[in-house]
C-alpha cells in the first residue's frame, strides 16, 4: 500500500465513523479541537496529521484509535 493509499484509507474510516455517529464536520472539529477544513482534508486523504489529532478524533467519536487502521 502506498502512502497516498494509506492516508485515503484512514481518512475514509474517520469519515465513515463520524457519519455513522451522525456527527457533522463542524461538531467533529469542535470536539477534536481543530478547525473544520483540516478535518475534511484528513477525511479526503489529502493530508498527514499528527497522532495526537487522531487520538482526539477517536476520543470525540468514542472509539479506539485502532478503528482507523
Amino acid at each position: 500500500m502506498s502512502e497516498a493509499e494509506f492516508l485515503k484509507s484512514v481518512g475514509a474510516k474517520v469519515r465513515q465513523l463520524r457519519k455513522s455517529k451522525r456527527i457533522t464536520g463542524k461538531v467533529m472539529a469542535k470536539l477534536a479541537d481543530k478547525s473544520k477544513s483540516p478535518l475534511y482534508e484528513l477525511e479526503a486523504g489529502k493530508v498527514n496529521c499528527q497522532i495526537l489529532t487522531l487520538y482526539k478524533i477517536a476520543n470525540a467519536l468514542e472509539v479506539d484509535i485502532k478503528e482507523f487502521f
